[in-house]
């Protein structure tokens, strides 16, 4: 009898376990999707090779010609009243009415300078942010198109470091050790940034 006995109880609990072990797989979660779509861009060679980019350091080249052209001839009106106290009897009611145009001339193309800096400073900043957003909307509308969930930064130029320690630098910055060429949409964003500034520009 007592044998019997603890034969039924370990069948009833094989059984139990059995039981509680079905419920938990079936409690467990589906297996997961498909991993997410990656890409990869390099988005330094975008912006160097993006049309409006260049076209707008073109135009920032020529207002630093103009501006540049500009302080040369504040220069040379401070540099002629310089000349002028050279003849000019020092002390004299003349002299110091020439050397103090001449100081507030100097004092002027200084501040001129530092404000005329400071405004191509920002113009490049916000164009540059500007531009920045441009790109990450080509890029999400061309990772939308081919069904691509995330876009990593990827860098194509080889390495360009002149010591080991550079070297070593960069190998440490790029994220990125290989991609295919399928995987990787610079190409395309380039292209669908150009398209649009050029049909822009046409309009």
């Amino acid at each position: 009898m007592k044998v019997s006995r603890v034969f039924v109880l370990s069948v009833a609990a094989v059984l139990v376990a059995g039981v509680v072990l079905t419920r938990s797989l079936a409690q467990d979660p589906a297996p997961a999707g498909p991993s997410p779509a990656l890409a990869v861009c390099d988005i330094v060679h975008v912006f160097n090779n993006y049309a409006r980019a260049a076209d707008l350091n073109a135009q920032l080249n020529e207002r630093g010609q103009a501006l540049q052209s500009e302080d040369t001839k504040r220069a040379e009106a401070i540099q002629a009243l310089e000349q002028e106290l050279d003849l000019l009897k020092e002390g004299s009611p003349e002299y110091e009415q020439r050397f103090n145009e001449a100081q507030r001339l100097s004092i002027e193309r200084q501040a001129w300078a530092k404000y005329q800096e400071t405004l191509v400073m920002r113009e490049r900043h916000r164009l540059t942010v500007e531009m920045y957003e441009e790109v990450r909307q080509a890029v999400a509308a061309v990772a939308a198109q081919r069904g691509i969930d995330v876009v990593i930064y990827n860098v194509r130029e080889p390495l360009k470091g002149e010591t080991t320690a550079q070297l070593l630098q960069e190998m440490q910055d790029r994220k990125v050790l290989y991609a295919s060429e399928r995987a990787d949409i610079t190409d395309a964003v380039l292209e669908d940034l150009n398209r649009q500034y050029r049909a822009s520009n046409s309009q």
